[in-house]
């Protein structure tokens, strides 16, 4: 069965928040977690080992990784002494980048997390625009969820707001998967 058509502004209306009014509105929390053993959060957490490992984070997705303060530094490195796996991504939080060519890396990366009992962190800087992104993929492709489903579910635990770019690499890949 085909999935529903897909918009940029269906998702944005589920976000309930316009990307060029962010700049207006509270940072959201620290971490949240949005489906079972699967938490978004901002680049302060995931430097927080202490308080991953109170939360039994297992393996931590970067989805920022670079040098600050544009990117979260973290690396295998950092997380090595706490028993976290690591993997990260040099994701820009622009409309123009590619997002959707980590999509298949991250859900198996997550995927892999789950599988193996453990919970992800999943995080950028602020965990409202990549992280999530790369969260909503996942539930598209390995849970079966729509983009507009997917949305929902993240955006029912965590304040959102993917930019428009994001928004439309999600609608292409509900397309894709639609077929």
């Amino acid at each position: 069965m085909a999935n529903p058509k897909c918009s940029k502004e269906d998702l944005e209306a589920i976000t309930g928040r316009n990307w060029t009014e962010q700049h207006l509105w509270v940072r959201p929390d620290h971490y949240n977690e949005v489906h079972p053993n699967i938490f978004i959060a901002t680049g302060r957490i995931a430097k927080d080992r202490e308080t991953l490992k109170k939360l039994g984070i297992t393996h931590v997705l970067n989805a920022a990784q670079g040098p600050e303060p544009f990117f979260v530094k973290t690396d295998a490195d950092y997380y090595e002494p706490f028993g976290i796996t690591f993997k990260g991504f040099a994701g820009e939080d622009a409309e123009k980048y590619n997002i959707s060519q980590h999509f298949d890396e991250a859900a198996e990366y997550i995927q892999g997390a789950l599988d193996a009992g453990g919970k992800v962190l999943v995080h950028c800087i602020m965990g409202i625009s990549r992280a999530p992104t790369l969260v909503i993929a996942y539930l598209m492709k390995r849970c079966g969820m729509t983009a507009q489903e997917a949305m929902k579910t993240v955006r029912e635990k965590r304040d959102i707001c993917p930019n428009e770019g994001f928004l439309q690499q999600l609608c292409d890949l509900n397309e894709t998967l639609s077929v």
